[in-house]
């Protein structure tokens, strides 16, 4: 009996060398990446970012940033008071406070060009009041150690605690792109073309993520994959 042909072409296909669909698109360099796309009179977003690993936030003054040449905007926590995280919805988009790692964004900043963005980016004037670093497990740990999310249940609120040590070997996914998002409006709704490792999985994440930051509704969301996905 002669095996159906969908069948015939997946034997084919096990064991075989198979090239991927893109890889002469990437190898050519004909692959458009999310760095990549650009917009008519695009503005360009520039990020201050602490420079110390814990610190509490004292005062960020972008008075100087926003009269900057070209600047159109200058956000912080303020503009974006949602949360956002992966099955628990607790991290800012920009630190509110607190810092708790170092590189933490603090302001970001819109302008004409990139240049004129990053400027105005460093321009930002903050004041940070150091605090002590928990660098590894042990020092968050330790007794006595500062909390870093006081706001979150104790312990002993927990129903159930399993307590024990786990060792786990290094990720690194080696992108062949930066992560770069480009966002524009268009029939009512904000169109977000990013780089990404799923498009279909992430584009709901950075849906819900965007509409939680915002305080604003998912449907006003529309995210898309740049061909590099």
């Amino acid at each position: 009996m002669t095996a159906p042909a969908e069948t015939r072409t997946v034997a084919g296909l096990v064991g075989a060398d198979v090239p991927r669909r893109d890889a002469e698109d990437k190898i050519r360099g004909w692959t458009r990446f999310a760095v990549d796309c650009t917009r008519a009179r695009m503005l360009h977003a520039a990020v201050r970012r602490a420079n110390r690993p814990a610190a509490r936030i004292v005062w960020i003054d972008t008075s100087a940033a926003a009269a900057m040449p070209g600047v159109r905007a200058v956000v912080t926590a303020a503009d974006a008071p949602g949360r956002y995280g992966v099955g628990v919805a607790d991290h800012p988009l920009f630190a509110d406070g607190v810092v708790r790692y170092h590189g933490g964004p603090l302001v970001a900043v819109a302008a004409e060009t990139l240049a004129q963005a990053r400027a105005a980016a460093a321009a930002v004037e903050v004041e940070l009041a150091p605090l002590p670093a928990h660098l590894t497990m042990a020092d968050a740990l330790a007794p006595g150690a500062r909390e870093i999310h006081p706001d979150w249940a104790s312990y002993e609120e927990l129903v159930v605690v399993v307590e024990s040590s786990f060792s786990a070997g290094r990720q690194n996914q080696t992108p062949l792109e930066p992560r770069a998002c480009t966002a524009w409006t268009q029939d009512g709704r904000f169109v977000l073309e990013t780089s990404t490792q799923n498009p279909w999985r992430s584009t709901t994440a950075q849906r819900n993520c965007s509409a939680s930051v915002l305080s604003t509704s998912a449907s006003s969301y529309h995210p898309s994959a740049a061909d590099s996905a």
